[in-house]
């Protein structure tokens, strides 16, 4: 009887764990006044809060480790690492209980004046659930947020969810507001998207609108973009477009080789007799209805657009190009059209996803010299380095990368030399790399190149993975090849701190040729990302390599490390789930496909057990809670 009378209360304890957990009081901590060690000497208990805290911002940048160690040290250092940990917030509303306790948290530590960028995210626009009481509370902290400078609101995934009124009004003028636009081809989500745009009219705080517009019904399309023309033309800040895509949507039951047949209504802006939104620092068109004046009877987009010409000449001629600063992707004539008016550009970020281009004459005679410069591949300037290394004297950032898609266009080692004496002053390299097939190795001539860059400090990779059809090309990408890496570059180059390592790249969906896939498949699965990069212990010279995986949490990332010196037992493949996934690939590689086919399938059966635990009665009563006692006796035992 006894033990029996010990089970059952811990499974009343397991019952009331959520109840429990919700009720833990939070208890601020008090900094005391800080008294230096030495008297008359200098010390940081001398300089005011606001140096202080300019100072933990710089160690925040460098190594959000230190900054932890820093909080540890007394109570007058958490209170300022804290506020500084605090200047991004991000609010998930996919966690409820996290994002509650992150503002319980907030509340209690007073750090609501330290946010500086508040970011919303997530959330299903039919059910959000308890979101809306976080949105309430959420509001309600907004006017002690004193430092507020950034509200970034991006909740909702397939359709918009409008910024509540009561979140919305009372923003100071001074706060830019940066969110999007998003509704698929129903008409309700049009409806939806139309009536968050009326919302928007007139706000002088929107900064930044992504728009993501699927249609149809061309009508119905050109409503909402009639709705989004008003807020172009009436909100005087306004200007960044960061992404415009404006399509038939192109995902099941719909294929891209579906869409608007000959004489469909155009449905874009439509705007004429010299209407322009403000002039514009950012800009990228994905897909759009461009229309223009119909020549033949059979024209698309042609039927219901207002100006002669094309609208694309009336974007060139009419819109303020002079404070363009960043440029995404945008069409080949629109570029060749205002060219010569992007006196002010400083970024340029362009993929061939939707307008492959080559980025030669661009490159050579766009007037203003470049900071950074992403293209997708290197046969977009023609296999020769000329037309980027014109932007010598400013550019800072580099990348030439692709999804893992053919065909592949690598840079060669004579290629990476002549980057290296034309960009003296290049602080991140990030390309496409392949491995030494003759030799089955590391292209160790390329890496020889990349460590010659006087001022590299950062270095991205990315290798070809496959598709899982034919064995991953090797040698892979794991945790021990990564320090290797790393550690050769570092011994070429002392200035490179960072090193990024991709295993493949795989798109988030396939374009099937019909339709797109964007469920989990053998090469999203098996990719992975290492990070290598210095840390360095109290005022040691010589620091220690450290290498992470982004997609796993900080308590996994210290299980990869253990387990990457010898330390502790693997846990079985069958036992992974789909999070811990990224230690297998990060030790050992990518899965065979059968063994990916073999986890799978124990995923599947573990699934289904958890899903009779949560709709049985059997499984809530009785299968689950004894599941919870053993595996908390077995935890008992392996302590003891």
């Amino acid at each position: 009887m006894p033990q029996m009378h010990s089970l059952s209360s811990l499974f009343a304890r397991k019952l009331q764990q959520g109840n429990e957990e919700d009720s833990r009081i939070l208890v601020p901590i008090v900094a005391r006044e800080p008294v230096p060690l030495e008297r008359g000497k200098p010390s940081l208990a001398h300089l005011p809060d606001h140096v202080v805290r300019r100072i933990f911002s710089f160690v925040q940048e460098s190594s959000a480790e230190d900054i932890l160690t820093v909080a540890s040290l007394s109570s007058y250092l958490y209170a300022h690492a804290r506020y500084v940990q605090h200047r991004v917030v991000h609010i998930d509303l996919n966690e409820n209980t996290q994002a509650r306790k992150r503002l319980d948290l907030i509340a209690c530590h007073g750090l609501l004046p330290a946010i500086r960028m508040l970011k919303v995210s997530g959330g299903d626009h039919r059910e959000l659930g308890d979101c809306e009481n976080i949105l309430i509370r959420l509001a309600g902290m907004l006017p002690d947020m004193t430092g507020l400078r950034d509200l970034d609101w991006n909740v909702g995934e397939n359709t918009v969810v409008p910024i509540p009124v009561s979140v919305l009004e009372p923003l100071p003028s001074h706060l830019r507001l940066h969110t999007s636009v998003i509704c698929e081809e129903t008409s309700e989500s049009h409806a939806e998207a139309r009536e968050f745009l009326v919302r928007l009219v007139n706000n002088r705080n929107l900064f930044t609108l992504s728009v993501r517009v699927w249609y149809i019904i061309e009508r119905e399309c050109l409503r909402t973009m009639q709705a989004l023309r008003n807020v172009l033309l009436s909100c005087p800040n306004l200007v960044r477009l960061p992404r415009v895509n404006v399509c038939y949507p192109s995902r099941p039951p719909h294929g891209i080789v579906e869409g608007p047949g000959s004489r469909s209504l155009y449905c874009g802006l439509g705007l004429s007799g010299g209407e322009k939104p403000s002039a514009l620092k950012e800009l990228g068109v994905e897909f759009y209805p461009w229309g223009h004046k119909a020549i033949h009877s059979y024209d698309m987009y042609a039927v219901g657009y207002p100006e002669e010409g094309s609208e694309l000449e009336y974007w060139a001629e009419t819109f303020d190009w002079s404070r363009l600063r960043r440029l995404n992707i945008i069409p080949n004539e629109l570029a060749s059209l205002i060219i010569l008016k992007l006196t002010n550009l400083k970024e340029m970020v362009v993929s061939d996803r939707c307008y492959p281009w080559d980025k030669t004459v661009f490159l050579n005679e766009v007037p203003s010299t470049l900071e950074s410069l992403t293209i997708p591949s290197w046969d977009h300037v023609g296999f020769k380095p000329d037309s980027i290394i014109r932007n010598s004297t400013h550019l800072r950032k580099l990348e030439v990368h692709r999804v893992d898609q053919m065909p592949y266009h690598f840079m060669t080692d004579q290629d990476l030399a002549q980057l290296c004496n034309g960009l003296p002053y290049l602080e991140e390299l990030a390309i496409d790399m392949n491995r030494d097939d003759n030799a089955n190795d590391w292209p160790y001539g390329a890496l020889d190149a990349i460590a010659r860059f006087p001022r590299l400090r950062t270095i991205e990779l990315w290798f070809k993975l496959g598709h899982g059809r034919d064995p991953a090309p090797t040698p892979f990408i794991t945790v021990p090849t990564a320090r290797r890496l790393f550690s050769y570059l570092r011994g070429r180059s002392k200035s490179i701190q960072r090193l990024i390592l991709h295993s493949g790249a795989p798109p988030s969906m396939i374009y099937t040729g019909i339709y797109t896939w964007d469920k989990p498949y053998w090469a999203m699965q098996n990719s992975v990302t290492l990070v290598c990069s210095m840390v360095y212990e109290g005022n040691a010279k010589e620091g220690a390599v450290s290498v992470t995986c982004p997609s796993l949490s900080n308590e996994l990332n210290k299980k990869l490390d253990r387990l990457s010196r010898g330390d502790g037992d693997r846990i079985a493949l069958a036992d992974l789930d789909v999070k811990e996934l990224p230690l297998k690939t990060a030790l050992d590689g990518p899965l065979t496909m059968a063994e990916w086919d073999d986890w799978r399938h124990h995923m599947w059966i573990r699934q289904r057990k958890a899903h009779r635990e949560q709709t049985t009665t059997l499984g809530r009563f009785i299968i689950r809670p004894s599941r919870l006692v053993w595996e908390k006796l077995k935890k008992g035992a392996s302590i003891q």
